[in-house]
């Protein structure tokens, strides 16, 4: 079932991301670590000293990403195809998890108001105030929210009903087909009128993040007692025409 396995030592690994040619890693509290969507190592870049990623924005439709460290009240901007310079910008703000990616700006929020900056310079171009929305996940066609302790899904500036509960403890993923849900223990898919738990994890290691593209999850997990990490890959349509759950070893 498993059909990548990527080990490591000696790295915090706490943040994971994709953009349209890469899978992103951080590498300890510097920088990045890139590797293709073939999880081939391609290089390492370097931030910053004390690095804190709160937030790493990305996109499928292009590699430009944007870091958020809100420990240190940064923004960095850089295009990891075209290699482009590193643009490091000051913000007070504390940004959410929403972003959107244009050809020359990107948007982000904080509880008030939404942002559009310069890809190349940082620069702010506007600000407009909005009214705050709980995103629990988003993509580049659906957003994900909660009211009420419900879920809605929004599309195309029309908002509809999912059927199921908020659940406050639990992360959630929404993709073309899916709706994934996980916490540091398991991970499960959301159907239509159940939910089906799809890994089950050893309890000395931790699940830490989780990405969907189409029906491939890539999972982040690691070790309670050291810095070992293990990222990999899972064909989620093979496991739902599996009747058991998985269990998933990290070494």
């Amino acid at each position: 079932m498993i059909k990548k396995k990527i080990r490591y030592r000696d790295n915090d690994i706490y943040s994971l991301s994709e953009s349209k040619r890469f899978f992103i890693i951080n590498d300890n509290y510097k920088g990045l670590v890139l590797y293709d969507l073939n999880f081939n190592f391609i290089k390492k870049i370097s931030i910053s000293e004390e690095l804190l990623i709160y937030e790493l924005y990305t996109s499928k439709i292009d590699d430009k990403i944007v870091i958020f460290d809100g420990e240190h009240q940064k923004l960095y901007i850089l295009d990891l195809y075209l290699e482009s310079n590193i643009v490091s910008i000051d913000r007070d703000e504390i940004f959410l998890n929403y972003f959107k990616s244009c050809k020359n700006s990107f948007m982000l929020r904080d509880n008030k108001f939404e942002y559009q900056f310069s890809f190349d310079t940082g620069q702010e171009v506007s600000r407009i105030q909005y009214k705050y929305e709980h995103i629990l996940s988003m993509n580049e066609n659906k957003i994900l929210i909660e009211k009420n302790n419900k879920l809605y899904i929004i599309k195309d500036k029309s908002e509809s009903y999912l059927d199921k509960i908020y659940i406050d403890d639990v992360f959630y993923i929404i993709s073309k087909n899916y709706l994934i849900t996980f916490n540091e223990e398991c991970l499960f898919v959301e159907l239509k009128k159940f939910r089906k738990q799809i890994i089950s994890i050893n309890p000395n290691y931790l699940l830490r993040k989780v990405l969907i593209n189409d029906d491939i999850l890539t999972i982040l997990m690691d070790s309670k007692n050291n810095e070992k990490s293990v990222i990999f890959q899972l064909d989620l349509f093979e496991i739902l025409t599996n009747k058991k759950t998985i269990p998933i070893e990290l070494y």
